[in-house]
């Protein structure tokens, strides 16, 4: 679980960065705890794929993190798009 941890140099501040973004964003919509759970989970489920696809191969970095709280942002938007789309449909 400490993989995660450990990104090379560069990458690690590409991610800090998006995943600070994202992040801070995801917790004004929803909570704290949603969002961490959200991210371990990507975390977890990142690792256990590269895995599976290659288990030979070491895991460094929290890409699953940011690519799990990239698509919880996405799913926020399309909800409020829906929201908005159906509250129009009523006026």
């Amino acid at each position: 679980m400490k993989y995660f941890y450990l990104p090379r140099a560069l990458h690690l501040w590409s991610n800090v960065i998006f995943q600070l973004i994202l992040g801070v964003l995801l917790e004004t919509v929803h909570n704290w705890y949603r969002v961490g759970t959200i991210y371990i989970l990507g975390v977890v489920g990142g690792s256990f794929a590269a895995l599976l696809i290659n288990p030979a191969n070491y895991v460094v970095g929290a890409s699953g993190g940011g690519n799990a709280l990239l698509f919880a942002h996405v799913a926020t938007i399309l909800m409020v798009i829906m929201k908005i789309c159906k509250s129009r449909a009523f006026l």
